[in-house]
């Protein structure tokens, strides 16, 4: 157990919650930045409700949060119930529930089974699954938390009930206290026209699928790449995609030049997308590339560089993206995180770039359209170039093999060869679903290993069958 002693804005957010309870307001909200320890603020009022002998539930909307807040009430010695997907422990004092599972169960639940409900990223909250969860439980005590209370559709969040903000903890003073490092920015004019797109996001904030096949173009996901190498070569770093493909293929891109970057979206299988973060934050490969996954949730203070590949018209968005990377990690010597943010020719000047968070962004260097940033020049050079120019045994997706003198990529399999290999898997050769998913989305599964497996496969059921 660890014994968890609040910083001064925690003591200060704290008080201002119970204040705002003891007026009278039931539902009171907090916002504090990306990675200055808004779960501890609320693990410390559960913790001191439980003292009380008062039951807490904690919604989030996601796996990743779901372990994440588990994990830190296991720091100061509180053994947490889930509710999400087989598990169901709402019986438990205190309990971390995924909105999704929890609104599905509620006919089990009484509606006074809690004292607290504290909702993690609460400007979710006018949703109708997070709606009607805290309207099951309207009379209790509320606490909404969140790095942004400010929604992309202009809507009130008081069309959810809250009534109140007790504290605002803002980025800038964060990075004054230094308990956030400073962004650096790279802004990086791309050669890629979207003036003829119109609106590039839809209402939920989502790139058009129009769109991001205009942006994922190889011009432009070697622009990105060749950044990158010029730039942030020793940093881990995340990047946010416009979609699925592009999210893909811009892995491929990174792989067809000897480096280990691997995608991650919400159509994987839930065990392999929580092996691919844990690898990522154990330092196995340095540029991990996601769409739809880590604007929340995702905490790994050895993040420090940020590729911002998709156009953005979101503000709170744009920063939640850039603060990934700017918690403090004593452990590598952090001092700063770089942005490499990519902007396109287009005509919606609601876009949100560097300048536009020039407050965050206090060094922002402009790149021009053709152009590549300046090289940061270190005393060694990049591991993974190095290797890749090197004669080495196939091991896995991404490692390359030599043929003389040039390099052949051992191509991972795209998401649309992954998909037809499932269907046949199950349709072809009767393999349960979660076999055939499991195999089909494997990240060690190639474009060359394909046929293979399915020969393989097809040769193990006639080989089965003649047994019987």
């Amino acid at each position: 157990m660890i014994e968890i002693v609040p910083r001064a804005y925690q003591v200060e957010q704290i008080a201002a919650i119970d204040k705002r309870w003891r007026l009278g307001e039931k539902r009171t909200l907090i916002s504090a930045p990306t990675g200055v320890g808004k779960t501890i603020v609320f693990v410390l009022i559960a913790k001191t409700a439980l003292g009380n002998g008062r039951r807490t539930v904690v919604l989030v909307n996601s796996d990743e949060l779901v372990w994440q807040a588990v994990q830190k009430f296991e720091e100061v010695g509180i053994v947490a119930g889930v509710v999400k997907q087989q598990q169901n422990d709402w019986h438990m004092d205190i309990v971390v529930a995924s909105v999704q599972t929890i609104r599905r169960r509620l006919n089990l639940i009484p509606p006074n089974a809690f004292d607290l409900v504290v909702v993690d990223e609460c400007h979710f909250a006018n949703a109708e699954s997070y709606r009607k969860v805290m309207e099951h439980f309207k009379d209790r005590y509320f606490l909404g938390v969140s790095a942004t209370l400010f929604r992309g559709d202009g809507q009130s969040l008081a069309k959810a009930g809250w009534q109140s903000i007790a504290h605002i903890y803002t980025i800038d003073q964060a990075l004054k206290d230094g308990w956030l490092v400073p962004p650096v920015a790279y802004r990086i004019q791309t050669q890629t026209d979207l003036r003829d797109e119109g609106d590039l996001e839809d209402s939920s904030g989502n790139i058009r699928k129009a769109v991001e096949q205009r942006i994922n173009n190889k011009a432009r996901n070697k622009l990105i790449v060749d950044s990158w190498l010029n730039c942030s070569w020793d940093r881990s770093t995340v990047g946010f995609c416009a979609g699925i493909s592009h999210v893909y293929d811009l892995a491929n891109a990174f792989r067809a030049r000897g480096i280990d970057a691997r995608p991650i979206e919400g159509g994987m299988p839930l065990e392999l997308r929580r092996q691919t973060l844990r690898a990522h934050k154990q330092g196995e490969f340095p540029v991990l590339l996601n769409f739809g996954i880590l604007t929340h949730g995702y905490d790994d203070p050895r993040l420090s560089s940020v590729i911002m590949a998709r156009p953005i018209g979101s503000k709170p968005l744009f920063i939640q993206c850039v603060g990934r990377g700017l918690r403090p990690c004593e452990d590598i010597g952090k001092t700063d995180c770089l942005v490499l943010d990519f902007v396109d020719v287009c005509a919606d000047k609601s876009l949100v770039t560097t300048p536009d968070v020039v407050q965050l962004c206090q060094d922002i260097k402009d790149v021009e359209a053709g152009k590549l940033p300046e090289p940061v020049r270190r005393v060694r050079q990049p591991r993974q170039t190095r290797e890749a120019r090197q004669p080495v045994q196939s091991r896995q997706a991404g490692v390359c093999q030599t043929l003389g003198e040039h390099p052949m990529l051992v191509e991972p399999a795209t998401r649309e060869q992954r998909r037809v290999l499932y269907e046949k898997l199950k349709k072809e050769l009767a393999w349960s679903d979660s076999a055939a998913r499991n195999a089909a989305f494997n990240p060690e599964m190639t474009k060359a290993e394909i046929p293979k497996f399915l020969s393989r496969a097809k040769f193990g059921m006639e080989a089965a069958s003649n047994y019987e």
